[in-house]
């Protein structure tokens, strides 16, 4: 059983020891795949958009401080298992630029600059 985080702790201050990678994967595999938050950023609703693209942010945030960057970690049976930000790199990539609908194009590329600025504010 995996300890529960510190109430204390908050992800604008998280350090990228405390992400736990293991529950910010199961978040990504949860809320990401078709039908998730990437499907609301289409949404014809301004506010339904914008909770979307600021939730995207979060965890796009939270998968770059956890690490990993675009390395593959090796488990212990030899396999590959894919890192949080390669997982959420790659459901932007076929959910977000291969979409149909224009407006979740629109808003990924919106939000690849909201979650730039933060990678780039937290290396300071």
């Amino acid at each position: 059983m995996r300890p529960a985080p510190s109430a204390t702790s908050s992800t604008s201050s998280a350090g990228s020891s405390s992400i736990d990678s293991y529950n910010l994967r199961q978040a990504l595999i949860a809320f990401l795949p078709t039908g998730g938050i990437i499907d609301r950023l289409g949404d014809a609703r301004e506010r339904s958009r914008e909770k979307a693209r600021e939730s995207l942010a979060i965890l796009g945030g939270l998968a770059f401080r956890a690490g990993g960057g675009s390395t593959l970690a090796a488990s212990k049976s030899g396999k590959t298992q894919e890192t949080a930000m390669q997982m959420f790199e790659r459901l932007l990539k076929e959910l977000g630029f291969a979409s149909k609908a224009w407006r979740v194009r629109e808003q990924v590329i919106f939000l690849m600059g909201l979650v730039l600025r933060d990678a780039a504010l937290t290396r300071v």
